[in-house]
């Protein structure tokens, strides 16, 4: 399969597209009328005149890709180039609104793709591990908290934030010499 990356440009057809063309007929539309290098690694979308069926065209660096999509009800709301423009550019947001989502707006895709992301989740109360005794109250205890560094709150693939999916809780009682205390662990589980 291939992975659109953070610097992959996705670029609509505006208006309808026979698509009975293959390889080199969208090869061609994307050099000469959208005005792109159709090997450069780009997408390409291209749909019909009744908007129930579409076609991707990629250069993975070793092949063209051209895959089709049929909806079988409803129909893609494809958004309108402004000024007469050939081509709209998507953010990978967008085109996975489109694929997902057919009958939406160009507008409503706009607005998800720019809309803040969601609160954390209020953090649950810890409930004692069924079976294992609770440690003694009396015993000192040390908070640690084991933060992420940059690199572990980034993702390597496409440089964003990394997102919270959960949180890691431990206690551990320590014994020393001076006797025992506890230590509770508190860690974030991320996701890219």
């Amino acid at each position: 399969m291939f992975g659109l990356g953070p610097a992959t440009r996705i670029y609509l057809a505006a208006g309808a597209t026979d698509l009975r063309q293959g390889f080199e007929g969208l090869y061609g539309l994307a050099r000469d009328r959208l005005l792109c290098d159709p090997l450069s690694g780009h997408v390409f979308l291209f749909a019909n005149a009744q908007r129930n069926r579409l076609k991707l065209l990629f250069w993975d660096g070793s092949g063209l890709w051209v895959c089709a999509k049929r909806l079988e009800k409803g129909r893609f709301r494809w958004p309108e180039a402004a000024g007469g423009q050939p081509k709209v550019v998507l953010s990978g947001a967008q085109l996975e609104l489109l694929d997902l989502e057919p009958g939406v707006s160009h507008a409503e895709v706009q607005a998800e793709s720019e809309r803040e992301p969601l609160p954390a989740p209020a953090r649950k109360q810890h409930r004692p591990h069924p079976g294992r005794p609770e440690l003694p109250a009396e015993l000192p205890r040390v908070e640690r908290v084991l933060a992420c560094t940059p690199e572990q709150c980034t993702c390597p693939a496409c440089g964003r934030p990394t997102v919270v999916i959960g949180y890691d809780q431990s206690e551990q009682l320590d014994m020393g010499d001076a006797g025992g205390r506890v230590t509770h662990s508190d860690g974030r589980g991320d996701a890219p």
